[in-house]
């Protein structure tokens, strides 16, 4: 923090010092200078504040107990979790940070994208046996380089799945060696995701360890179920052994019932391939479902003296994708989800167990039976807990927002292919989870999608039976619905009749379709001055009410999921009611319950939902605008009937105006009233109600940045603030350059009759005139009174060079913090 203030203290210490140089130029003042280098002064100030000055020396949050819960008495596992040596690239100072955590809790990198460098030192214990040795990651984001000893052992990209690099031949048990861990979190064109709506946390995430295995040992088991609902269920394993060399071997295979009995043996002799297959048949086979989360325990050991074993638990159920809905275990289900961001307030990404049993444990009492986890594969004892809980899953990986352009790309396919196939292999045993969900919102209208999303669907299927969806925004141009067993449709309306035709629209696709709402957003708490408006608790309540009764018995969908079950960090919603922030959750980020949570367990539940009290609603901003409007109209026209020359002066020689004109005050106090309301309405009218032939697709995430932010009332002021301060900063200085001899009440006088275009252009709104009009006539007239005051020159300048200028500064601000031209490329 101290160096923040130090380099802004300074840079506006040069910023004094500059104006005051430049005030001894001829025609020219300090407040011209100030005026002058203000744009500079705040350029530097707000790089101070942008790039990133972490300070280790701050109390960061409290120490936490990693998830360690490896058992297996066959392989000895060294936990790297703990202090690890860290630093930015391309610092030389170190410093320490906890593994696993997101270095965006570190103060100072709250926002940080780039790479950074954490080191350990390593020795093995002394009663090692060496065998096979393994380094394990569950999780870093987006690409690590892991070095031993400055020789690289691997590389990997993807920030939620595992890998892992044989070390073997690297780490000996008589001495100790450095790890190395490069993680970038960049992310770019070719990276999955290229686009986030969550928080692009760094760093290493989840648990990392080293672990040894036999020579020989089992790599991987599959179980696939297959019940015939009439209390026998068909087990099919398929068994993944490393063997190089081929060598003879016994195997066991153990299955134990969910009350811990062992109900099947088998042992398989002298096998020396490496892939093994078994059939059996379990009796009176005990179904996994919500009500009944029965869970058998499968063990495949290799029989010999240490020999290794793996181990996991399974249920027995069968889910089904009909022309009527879902069907498990032969039964119609409804899917009730909660979409859930992983993610807690002190360590981001990084989840505790007890966060993790706190969120799934509130999901469950509120009534819902499904979670969704978007747009990320979840940690892997997440879905432990649900299977154990019985809450359904749906797991998608981040493939969201991609554009033709991503999907085309080899490297953006590989990075989706590579995630997708790690995922399943981890997760495909799990009886919780019913789908894998393989694109989110993508431009699925177009060729190139279909052969990216039959890819994907390939790889799913090639190793697992489970079903798999996309989501779309768009199902009126869906052309990928014939290759995935359901469709989701995804939605942000609070319209319930543009929602019903998103549905329909969907239901005529084929496949059962799904809707996955992004729900309201609560930012004011319950009991305001302005219960029941937007923004409010008290609306966010009525809205999950009305949307279960609305969609909960929906004929044509087999389900739903809201968002969210908490709120979350946000940096690409960086100008929305709260920035950087996500408030749809029907929890607080502190897990404390808003009005939304009990209104959604009430009506989940068929209760009777408590009355909601609302108050009577302030005026809209817009209503009040046109007020003042008005207001301004009736002084235009007084103003008008008291001096009629110079009000004409003011449409057409502004010139003659000024000079005419000995209380320039007047005319500023007049236009800039005005000002303060120019945009608001406007904004409000064409950006909030444009149709999507002028402004493209509305659900692209750029746009839809701006259609929130300009859904707010105080973001609207603000933005009427912001032009106020452009007309008589910015403009002003700019006539500096081009009327150097005039005094300053002679600028801004010019400033504000120079100005009378845009003030006028409001009016435009009330009559609902096209913008495309609206705007060629008004830029025609307010290029023709620049040039009778500037010259061609001055107008070029004061009206394209200038402000295409500022626009730059500004955007090129915003790309060092928030990396928005990902969001334009997307818009485009």
């Amino acid at each position: 923090m101290s160096k923040r203030i130090g380099i802004s203290a300074l840079a506006l210490t040069l910023y004094l010092l500059a104006a005051f140089a430049l005030s001894f130029a001829p025609e020219l003042s300090l407040w011209h200078g100030l005026i002058i280098f203000m744009p500079v002064a705040c350029l530097m100030i707000s790089l101070a504040w942008t790039v990133p000055h972490p300070d280790f020396r701050e109390a960061g949050p409290a120490a936490h107990a990693p998830i360690e819960d490896l058992s297996n008495p066959t392989r000895k596992v060294l936990w790297l979790n703990g202090p690890w040596e860290f630093k930015l690239a391309g610092e030389r100072r170190t410093h320490r940070l906890d593994v696993p955590r997101p270095w965006n809790t570190v103060r100072g990198l709250e926002y940080y994208t780039g790479a950074a460098v954490y080191r350990r030192l390593v020795k093995l214990p002394e009663n090692w046996s060496q065998g096979a040795l393994f380094l394990r990651c569950r999780g870093a984001n987006y690409r690590a380089v892991v070095s031993i000893d400055g020789r690289q052992a691997g590389s990997h990209e993807g920030g939620f799945s595992p890998f892992e690099f044989e070390v073997t031949d690297r780490i000996s048990l008589d001495r100790e060696h450095e790890i190395e861990i490069v993680v970038d979190n960049t992310l770019s064109a070719t990276t999955v995701p290229n686009v986030v709506c969550w928080n692009n946390d760094g760093g290493i995430l989840r648990e990392i360890y080293l672990e040894t295995r036999n020579q020989i040992h089992i790599d991987d088991v599959y179980l696939l179920s297959s019940p015939d609902l009439k209390g026998r269920a068909d087990i099919a394993l398929i068994i993944k052994i490393r063997n190089p060399a081929l060598e003879p071997r016994d195997f066991k295979i153990e299955i134990f019932s969910p009350q811990g009995a062992l109900i099947h043996e088998n042992k398989i002799e002298g096998w020396t391939m490496q892939s093994l297959q078994h059939r059996l048949q379990i009796n009176f086979a005990s179904l996994w479902s919500p009500e009944n989360p029965a869970l058998y325990r499968c063990r495949v050991s290799v029989c010999e003296d240490g020999g290794d074993e793996r181990s996991f638990v399974f249920g027995i159920r069968e889910f089904e994708c009909g022309p009527d809905g879902f069907l498990l275990n032969g039964k119609p289900l409804r899917l009730r989800g909660v979409t859930h961001i992983e993610e807690s307030p002190e360590l981001g990404r990084t989840q505790t167990l007890a966060q993790m049993k706190q969120d799934l444990e509130a999901a469950k009492a509120a009534g819902f039976n499904l979670i969704r986890f978007g747009c990320f594969p979840t940690h892997q004892k997440t879905l432990e807990l649900c299977d154990k809980m019985g809450l359904l899953a749906l797991e998608e990986i981040p493939v969201w927002n991609a554009t033709v352009l991503d999907f085309s790309d080899p490297g953006y396919q590989q990075a989706a292919e590579a995630q997708l196939r790690e995922v399943v292999l981890r997760d495909r045993n799990h009886p919780s989870l019913l789908a894998w969900g393989l694109a989110n919102s993508i431009e699925s209208d177009t060729a190139e999608a279909r052969w990216f999303v039959e890819r994907l669907a390939g790889i799913a299927r090639g190793f697992d039976d489970r079903s798999v969806y996309i989501a779309t925004s768009d199902p009126e141009h869906e052309m990928c619905a014939d290759l995935v067993d359901f469709i989701a449709v995804d939605i942000e309306s609070k319209s319930f009749d543009t929602i019903s035709r998103r549905v329909e629209a969907a239901a005529k696709l084929g496949p059962p379709a799904v809707l996955f709402h992004h729900g309201d957003q609560a930012y004011r708490p319950a009991g305001s001055r302005s219960a029941g408006a937007p923004g409010t608790e008290e609306h966010q309540a009525l809205f999950i009410r009305d949307f279960i009764a609305a969609f909960d018995e929906h004929p044509q969908l087999a389900g739903w999921a809201v968002s969210s079950l908490a709120d979350y960090r946000d940096p690409s919603n960086f100008a929305g009611p709260t920035p950087f922030a996500r408030r749809h959750g029907l929890l607080t980020s502190a897990r404390e319950e808003k009005l939304a949570y009990a209104a959604a367990s009430k009506s989940l539940r068929g209760e009777k939902t408590s009355e909601i009290a609302v108050r009577e609603r302030r005026l809209p901003i817009t209503s009040f605008a046109k007020i003042l409007a008005a207001a301004w109209a009736i002084a235009a026209v007084f103003y008008f009937f008291l001096d009629p020359r110079q009000t004409i002066n003011l449409a057409y020689n502004p010139r003659a105006f000024i000079e005419g004109d000995p209380l320039s005050w007047r005319v500023i106090l007049f236009i800039s009233i005005f000002t303060a309301l120019n945009l608001a309405i406007l904004i409000y009218r064409f950006f909030r109600a444009a149709p999507r032939k002028m402004l493209g697709s509305i659900d692209m995430p750029f746009l839809r940045i701006i259609s929130v932010l300009l859904s707010a009332e105080w973001t609207l002021f603000l933005w009427s603030y912001f032009t106020i301060v452009w007309f008589w900063v910015f403009d002003a200085t700019l006539l500096h350059f081009f009327l150097p001899s005039k005094d300053i009440s002679y600028i801004f006088a010019v400033t504000a009759a120079l100005s009378l275009p845009e003030v006028l252009f409001v009016f435009a709104s009330f009559f609902r005139v096209s913008l495309i009009a609206v705007l060629l006539a008004f830029n025609i007239w307010k290029l023709y009174l620049c040039f009778s005051v500037l010259g061609l020159m001055g107008t070029i300048a004061y009206v394209v060079i200038g402000p295409a200028a500022v626009f730059i500064i500004c955007v090129a601000v915003a790309e060092i913090k928030f990396h928005i031209l990902k969001y334009v490329r997307n818009m485009l």
